[in-house]
């Protein structure tokens, strides 16, 4: 195997109980399974495999149906909240209806598609339902919750298209025959105006994606082929007229592009449809108000009012704005929030980047942060994300009282008090205690629960 594994020995227990809990995601670990247990069958009895080596066993596997490395763990790990979840937000923020049109063009059976319709329903600010189109390479291997909305697509004809607000597309090998420039042109025609195609690529192998694709004899794709793809892909899409709105990578082998459809380009707003929003509400307040009541008046209904934030990190401009979206009007605003609080209201130049581009790609939140342009977004942390380990433990009761509210603390993280009091009372001080073993009584459950 023309690879160098960059990474420690595996213990063999490990190894032994991914082979007792094989999960069908694990398709390359059982293909390495079964080859090293042929191999080792070989070794034992030189009368088995004769005829059979490696690169045979491994074209022989590859053909059984259960073996599809679309549907791998390393694939199935860029359906993460951090990669896709993200983009899936910004696509709703910028929506104004309580249904979104969704399209995705998938021929791998690693489908998208309930991580897509999840984020969409899980979206904060406000209620969102799916209405979801799948194109499929085949009816009979999706999935049966999904087959009642997905149409098969042979790629000698077109694609069976439905107007979207939103594509998902997931880049297969498969769509590599296709011609590039009619392939985009067909998306574009599809998305509705101010709409988003959101992409997800391969842009490298693991290392054994790399072993494994060694061992076969045909010419296989390689990282440059999949880079270049990226590229070209992205490159055609704005040359088509779409605008990168954001790049995300795993640092794995999975990157997501969200593009979306521009047609024109917004006019520079005028001094009359900038406010800045600062920490003195008073100064703002009222001008924002009448700058929303006038607006249901005007001539030209596109114009957007833009709030700018650049007094402080801690400006609130953020919840202001998700709370007057559902206000009349509410969909004309947007908002830059300044973080580096390097700008103020006089020198926002639409003209010049980096805010020219914000005006090109007319998102409801712009952040700029480091010099870089994004937005803040809601990521929920592991269960573990505050444990640690610690040889002065503190019990105490958590968020909810009883028995199951009861949590252990890192006393070296707690507050210090300088007095402490008895249950009637009474100043006293507390004394430190090792304990090396203790039984648990029903008494103290009683006390633990407030019975006793």
């Amino acid at each position: 195997m023309k690879c160098n594994f960059k990474c420690d020995p595996i213990n063999g227990d490990i190894i032994n109980k991914y082979r007792e809990t094989s999960h069908k995601n694990h398709v390359m670990f059982g293909i390495f399974n079964e080859m090293f247990s042929n191999q080792s069958q070989q070794k034992h009895n030189v009368n088995i495999g004769k005829d059979m080596n490696q690169g045979t066993y491994l074209n022989t596997f590859h053909t059984h149906a259960t073996n599809d490395m679309s549907i791998d763990i390393i694939n199935d790990i860029s359906l993460n909240e951090r990669l896709l979840r993200t983009l899936v937000d910004i696509v709703c923020e910028n929506v104004f209806i309580n249904e979104i049109t969704v399209t995705e063009i998938n021929l791998s059976n690693a489908l998208v598609a309930k991580h897509v319709i999840k984020y969409i329903m899980d979206f904060r600010i406000q209620t969102l339902d799916a209405n979801y189109h799948l194109i499929v390479k085949s009816l009979q291997q999706t999935d049966e919750e999904f087959r009642s909305f997905a149409v098969e697509w042979d790629l000698r004809h077109d694609m069976p298209l439905k107007s979207s607000y939103l594509v998902v597309l997931r880049d297969t090998q498969d769509l590599w025959q296709l011609d590039l420039a009619k392939h985009i042109q067909q998306l574009y025609a599809s998305i509705e105006s101010n709409g988003f195609l959101l992409t997800v690529f391969r842009y490298k192998f693991t290392d054994p994606e790399i072993a494994l694709n060694s061992l076969n004899s045909k010419t296989h794709v390689n990282d440059s082929d999949l880079e270049s793809r990226v590229e070209m892909f992205s490159a055609k899409c704005v040359e088509m007229g779409f605008r990168i709105i954001c790049q995300k990578c795993d640092s794995i082998a999975t990157k997501a592009i969200l593009f979306r459809k521009i047609e024109g380009m917004p006019r520079i707003p005028t001094e009359k449809q900038i406010i800045n929003i600062s920490g003195d509400y008073k100064q703002w307040f009222g001008v924002l108000q009448q700058k929303l009541i006038a607006a249901k008046d005007e001539d030209n209904p596109t114009d957007n009012i833009w709030l700018i934030a650049s007094d402080s990190s801690l400006n609130g401009i953020i919840g202001l704005v998700n709370c007057l979206r559902f206000e009349p009007e509410g969909h004309r605003l947007r908002y830059i929030f300044n973080c580096d609080g390097t700008s103020s209201q006089t020198n926002v130049d639409f003209t010049v980047r980096p805010f020219s581009d914000i005006l090109a790609k007319n998102l409801i939140a712009n952040v700029i942060n480091e010099g870089k342009v994004g937005t803040f977004r809601h990521l929920r942390l592991a269960d573990t994300y505050d444990k640690t380990l610690s040889d002065e433990y503190y019990l105490n009761l958590g968020q909810t009282r009883g028995i199951s509210g009861l949590q252990w603390y890192d006393s070296r993280r707690l507050s210090p008090f300088r007095d402490y009091y008895d249950i009637n009372g009474n100043k006293s001080r507390k004394i430190k205690v090792n304990i090396y073993s203790s039984g648990i009584l029903v008494r103290d459950i009683m006390l633990v629960d407030g019975n006793y």
